[in-house]
């Protein structure tokens, strides 16, 4: 009986930590998914003001 309930501890210790594990994976998704979504807007600004520093030239070159 005494290494029934021992068992049953272990697996909970074990569903336990797992949880823990899966909370923090889940933190770090979150974590990353935020710094994509900056980065792609900083990628954006960027095209944008890149688009607007050519058009003069292009608009030269073709004229």
């Amino acid at each position: 009986m005494p290494w029934t309930i021992m068992y049953v501890g272990l697996a909970l210790a074990g569903l336990a930590v797992l949880s823990w594990l899966g909370l923090r994976v889940l933190a770090e998704v979150r974590n990353l998914t935020e710094q994509l979504r900056r980065a792609m807007h900083a990628t954006r600004a960027a095209s944008e003001e890149l688009d607007e520093a050519v058009a003069p030239l292009a608009a030269r070159r073709r004229g």
